[in-house]
């Protein structure tokens, strides 16, 4: 069963639908959970700021308008309360988890088809349909209280594949793919938003260096400034934007090193072994890097 190019019997195509359907449906909800998570986060920030710069006008205008000072106070006070609610509690570590925990099971689903199609470990037997059933049991059967997204059962097989894969096809596919519109674009989209936050923090920084140099009654607006320069690398800090790009970067190289070795070498494409050692080492790869993001996303902040 080696031969990817082997007859594709309807129950391997009923039982590649199956899981195809699973990985859409869990890539969707993992999508809809980062993007809750990134929008409040991206609020507090913003109520963060709004609250610092609100209660030094506060403070400054106290003693030329009473009154108008009291009520930005307590405006300023609001925004202050809301963004540590939202903080505390729309945006704590468990809603995080469940994200985290969606994408590995989208990830996962996901390997598992390409693992199918190429008729690689553990799909080289007998009854591979029967082994992708229980696969994508295995793995669904870790998210049994996790809530899911509601997807029609045409967007679950939207882009839904056919038949087995040779290796040039999983090379064009699952390789190229991942590298070319995956690994590098979310890179360089990674490091422009860092690059774009950090301009913003250097202006922040520099604007306060200046404001401290002429006197002491511009003293408060240069805590504002600190303030917000801190929410903002806050900000960056857990979007994980740096360790992203490098890791993005990584697992690319690792994928064209391991895809050009294939294409260099011609005895191993005559080899089962060497051919499915091709296609697992590809897999690790992409596995190793989910695992290390998962982990780096979960892992508590140094005090």
């Amino acid at each position: 069963m080696n031969d990817a190019t082997s007859s594709w019997s309807e129950a391997q195509a009923q039982a590649l639908e199956y899981a195809w359907g699973e990985y859409r449906l869990w890539a969707a909800t993992s999508r809809q959970k980062k993007k809750e998570i990134s929008t409040w986060r991206f609020r507090v920030l913003v109520l963060t700021v709004s609250a610092a710069l609100l209660g030094t006008v506060s403070s400054q205008i106290a003693g030329l308008q009473a009154n108008v000072s009291w009520v930005i106070g307590i405006l300023a006070g609001a925004l202050i309360a809301i963004a540590t609610y939202l903080g505390q509690e729309i945006l704590k570590p468990d809603q995080e988890r469940l994200w985290i925990r969606a994408r590995s099971l989208a990830e996962a689903l996901k390997a598992e088809t390409f693992l199918f199609r190429t008729s690689a470990p553990p799909y080289d037997v007998l009854e591979p349909a029967s082994q992708l059933l229980r696969q994508v049991q295995k793995l669904l059967d870790q998210v049994n209280d996790l809530p899911a997204a509601n997807l029609s059962q045409e967007e679950r097989l939207e882009r839904l594949p056919k038949g087995p894969l040779s290796v040039e096809e999983y090379i064009e596919g699952r390789v190229n793919d991942q590298v070319e519109n995956f690994y590098r674009p979310r890179a360089r989209q990674y490091y422009e938003l860092m690059k774009r936050w950090r301009m913003i923090t250097l202006l922040i920084g520099g604007l306060a260096v200046i404001l401290g140099a002429l006197g002491k009654w511009t003293g408060a607006w240069v805590a504002v400034l600190t303030t917000i320069g801190t929410s903002i690398a806050a900000y960056i800090f857990a979007n994980r934007y740096n360790y992203l790009i490098i890791s993005y970067q990584a697992t690319a190289r690792q994928l064209e090193l391991l895809k050009n070795q294939w294409i260099v070498t011609g005895a191993p494409k005559q080899d089962p072994e060497e051919r499915n050692r091709f296609i697992l080492n590809c897999e690790e790869a992409i596995s190793i890097e989910n695992s290390a993001w998962m982990a780096k996303l979960t892992e508590k902040p140094k005090s």
